[in-house]
């Protein structure tokens, strides 16, 4: 879909930008505590938390079954970087060093080896939005960290940068 767009010329919606977000933030909210609505449903107690840690557009798809509204239904797919957190806990996945994914889609601490996990994903949908909005073929960590992440031509919301929690919180608010 970027791909067509910057052939078309032409711009995701900021409705659009919000929905896909919101689909990829309520997809990893089950992975990760296994609920499906994060504003109203408390994590699963013992649930053993999958995470993606590939996220990048042509991960993300779109299903008709099950749309609501106009828009389709966001779906995450290709789980085979996945690494749940039972794995890491038990030693068969090294705790610092992310054994897979995509380099150019690894966060920050991604590259410095430090950690990966429930704030590697969260992160990756954030780039995601960014790469949507600004037609780019991957996230450039100068657009990133800047006070306007989506460019010009979207709201200020949408660019909000800060701790995932708050950022999670703003999402999940817009959607309501």
């Amino acid at each position: 879909m970027i791909d067509d767009m910057l052939e078309r010329r032409r711009s995701f919606s900021e409705d659009f930008a919000w929905h896909t977000m919101i689909g990829v933030a309520k997809g990893l909210a089950f992975m990760h505590s296994g609920i499906g609505d994060p504003a109203h449903e408390p994590p699963v107690p013992d649930w053993n938390a999958i995470f993606h840690l590939d996220l990048k557009p042509c991960n993300i798809f779109f299903s008709s079954s099950g749309q609501r509204g106009r828009y389709p239904r966001v779906v995450i797919g290709d789980f085979g970087c996945s690494v749940s957190a039972n794995d890491i806990g038990l030693g068969k996945e090294h705790p610092h060093r992310q054994p897979y994914g995509t380099p150019v889609w690894y966060p920050p601490e991604g590259h410095a080896k430090t950690r990966y996990g429930a704030e590697t994903d969260i992160w990756q949908c954030g780039a995601i939005t960014l790469v949507m909005c600004r037609r780019a073929k991957e996230p450039r960590h100068r657009h990133l960290e800047s006070s306007n992440a989506c460019g010009h031509g979207f709201g200020t919301s949408l660019s909000k940068t800060g701790e995932p929690g708050q950022v999670f919180h703003t999402m999940i608010q817009a959607d309501a």
